[in-house]
């Protein structure tokens, strides 16, 4: 895991600056271990996962739009992933980084 993880003092830091600057937006989205899963499942030779943000129409709740990557980087576009549940709806509220506390 060397080179992907930050601290927790860095992890806070990041989520209380959003916080602050957006105070009535989305704060996370919690991604089932089911659906990573079947991504790499359905993909195998995928590198990677990205994950775009989308909204509902009519100025509705933020979803996540997930997709395979390949080596290079390059989204693919064959199967399209959401079943992700954002915060506000579903959230930590013990987390400190979803309360700074």
């Amino acid at each position: 895991m060397a080179g992907y993880t930050i601290t927790e003092e860095e992890a806070v830091t990041l989520t209380t600056e959003y916080r602050s600057n957006h105070t009535e937006q989305t704060r996370a989205f919690k991604i089932d271990k089911a659906e990573i899963d079947e991504i790499f499942a359905e993909h195998p030779t995928a590198m990677g996962v990205r994950a775009y943000l989308g909204q509902k129409p009519n100025a509705g709740a933020l979803q996540m739009v997930m997709v395979a990557t390949d080596a290079e980087g390059n989204d693919i576009l064959d199967v399209f992933y959401d079943h992700t549940t954002p915060c506000p709806e579903e959230c930590d509220t013990g987390s400190v980084l979803n309360n700074g506390n």
